[in-house]
């Protein structure tokens, strides 16, 4: 603890790993903005694509845990997906104002990695040295509807409804 107390911004470690991130983007706006109604409909998709190599995890000068991510051959993109679609009233609109819309996410997250218990994860696991694998394949999805109309009643004061 003194150690840690005289430095306490430094990391022991004892594996060197890689980690990169190889992201790509792509995104789409069709917007219209009429006499009468405006809208706007946002598509955007990204895939990311993770590599971790021999990656300390334990912050420890100590061979205890480190990990690889993905495991050679599975497959470790990260997808997302986003759609927004909006429709609201003209710019020029003076008492009536509002708008209404749909929003959508979808995320696949898989996770393929090794995880390698090292010499002195004896102390935590009686069975170290190992190693052991972890396949999970995760999905997010949400879907939102939303809409607000708000109502002057007065200069200084107005009703406001929404969903």
């Amino acid at each position: 603890p003194q150690e840690a107390l005289a430095n306490p911004f430094e990391l022991a470690q004892d594996a060197v790993g890689k980690s990169t991130q190889d992201m790509t983007q792509a995104s789409f706006k069709l917007q219209h903005s009429g006499d009468r109604f405006n809208f706007k409909n946002v598509f955007s998709v990204q895939t990311s694509v993770l590599e971790y190599q021999n990656v300390d995890i334990d912050f420890t000068s100590f061979d205890v845990a480190t990990f690889t991510r993905p495991i050679e051959g599975t497959d470790n993109t990260v997808k997302v997906l986003t759609y927004e679609f909006t429709f609201s009233n003209a710019a020029g609109a003076e008492r009536l104002k509002w708008i209404l819309g749909t929003y959508v996410f979808k995320q696949q997250l898989p996770i393929n990695q090794l995880i390698r218990s090292g010499e002195a994860a004896v102390a935590f696991d009686p069975t170290a040295p190992n190693q052991t694998l972890n396949f999970t394949s995760n999905s997010n999805d949400g879907f939102a509807v939303f809409g607000q109309l708000p109502y002057p009643i007065s200069n200084k004061v107005e009703i406001i409804g929404g969903i």
